[in-house]
């Protein structure tokens, strides 16, 4: 009776392998699980530092019996996510491991086909290193307005999912501003944003889109100025308040660094002053503190400067 068993399930085995379709005998008399295989697909690399170079399939029995090959699976893009079969499988008692090319970071849709495998479609987040990317600005100061960013990328945007976005850029005022204009992709590495400059000075450009180095990039903004003029007023009214300031505003910034008190020239005329510190309100208003006055014209000039240096007429007062 032992003999006619054995002979039975070797009989059955054998059936099992050359005729399609009674492979699921195998487990009746082998002890596998019946149901198709199910199974986890996992990645390698670390986000924004190591690409990811395999996919990891753990199933959860043996599937060698299936021959299992790279034509089974099916990857498909979603979001940004991008990833190509590579031409390498093997596999080590249930783990199989496929080699991709990750074209862009982000998350991917994994599928097999084949009977006796589950035919759930799993998700995987892909990862690669960041690409980096240099910034150029039009302009040239004191000629030349700027009216251009350009974003130059050490890698190709090769796909449509990967591309890059008005919103993906973050521009800060630093002391220069800025308005943006249109996002406009000249080829598959170079991107030019146009701005009006309202202030020349710095600004602070950083990219935040996934697979980009976000380490921000200060540039400077150039901005052609009329001539800077001023005009001056004293404080105080005719027998009723003593002048305490001079209130000099300009037609451009003038920011801290540009003018310095010993620039101001007082010449006494009618009327004379001692001035004080100058102090600067706002880079377009600045104030110049005056005492003992005598009340009466003093003549106001700014020397070693490119703000006009003509002579201005100012009439202080004092109470008698």
């Amino acid at each position: 009776m032992k003999i006619k068993m054995c002979t039975l399930v070797i009989f059955t085995v054998v059936l099992a392998l050359l005729v399609p379709g009674c492979d699921n005998l195998i487990d009746l008399f082998t002890g596998g699980s019946d149901g198709d295989a199910e199974y986890f697909v996992t990645s390698n690399g670390t986000e924004g530092i190591d690409e990811s170079t395999d996919l990891i399939f753990t199933f959860t029995k043996n599937i060698d019996r299936l021959n299992l090959s790279m034509n089974d699976i099916t990857i498909i893009p979603i979001g940004d996510g991008l990833a190509e079969k590579g031409n390498l499988f093997t596999s080590i008692g249930n783990v199989y491991r496929m080699s991709i090319n990750t074209v862009w970071p982000g998350y991917i849709l994994v599928s097999i086909n084949k009977p006796g495998i589950e035919s759930v479609v799993k998700t995987v987040m892909v990862y690669r290193a960041p690409i980096g990317y240099t910034v150029n600005i039009d302009g040239t100061a004191d000629t030349v307005d700027t009216t251009k960013i350009t974003f130059i990328f050490d890698e190709d945007f090769s796909l449509s999912t990967a591309d890059l976005f008005a919103s993906d850029i973050i521009i800060e005022d630093i002391t220069g501003s800025v308005v943006r204009r249109n996002l406009v992709k000249t080829d598959s590495r170079h991107y030019d944003v146009g701005i009006t400059v309202n202030w020349r000075g710095n600004i602070r450009i950083t990219v935040l889109k996934q697979g980009i180095s976000a380490a921000p990039i200060t540039r400077t903004v150039h901005r052609v100025l009329p001539p800077t003029t001023y005009y001056i007023i004293a404080d105080g009214s005719f027998n009723q308040e003593n002048t305490t300031k001079l209130v000099f505003t300009f037609n451009n910034f003038v920011s801290d660094g540009l003018l310095v008190s010993n620039q101001i020239r007082i010449t006494n005329k009618s009327g004379t002053v001692s001035a004080g510190t100058l102090r600067n309100i706002n880079n377009q208003v600045w104030e110049l503190p005056v005492d003992n006055v005598i009340q009466g014209d003093i003549e106001v000039r700014i020397i070693d400067s490119p703000i006009d240096d003509s002579p201005k007429i100012v009439y202080v007062y004092r109470i008698p």
